[in-house]
Formats: C-alpha cells, structure tokens, sequence
C-alpha cells in the first residue's frame, strides 16, 4: 500500500504520517485508553502496530487480551510528525 502524508493544520493540532498496512488474523496483545496494540500474526517475524488515538476513556473496553479481530483497510500506523517520529519496535 502507499503511505500517505496528511497536512491539516487549520483542522489538526498535530501533523500525522498515516501509512496503511493490509493484514488480517490479528489479535489484541493489551489495551489502554490512547493506544491499541495489535499484532501481524501471518509472518514469521510478527511485529506490533500501535494505533495512537485520543479514544474516549471507555472505548478500550470493548477489547481485551487475547481478542481476535478483523481488520480490513482500517490499521494505520500513526506517527506524531510534531513531536517526532514514533515507530513501533
């Protein structure tokens, strides 16, 4: 996929670097209420995207460990461009 670059200043208090990935078979490794943490697990060297958002404090409710979602088109890795790049290791 292509990564795309959003500039929305008038509308964003922050710049974000929005790079889509395509995969499915996640499942949910923890939660908070600002970070989701998922996990590709049909590749050998599986690695964590971290989804930041400023969720409502409940949202994370819905999920919990070991919850198995599917995600079409939605994973983004967003890095906060403002404060530096975050990446997930």
């Amino acid at each position: 996929m292509f990564g795309l670059e959003v500039d929305n200043n008038s509308l964003l208090r922050n710049i974000y670097s929005t790079i889509m990935y395509e995969y499915s078979d996640t499942v949910i490794d923890f939660k908070t209420s600002h970070n989701l943490v998922t996990k590709k697990l049909d590749v050998r060297d599986a690695r964590d995207f971290f989804i930041n958002s400023e969720m409502d404090e409940y949202a994370a409710n819905d999920f919990k460990a070991g919850d198995k979602i599917a995600v079409f088109s939605v994973p983004f890795d967003w890095n906060y461009l403002s404060e530096g790049i975050r990446t997930a290791e």
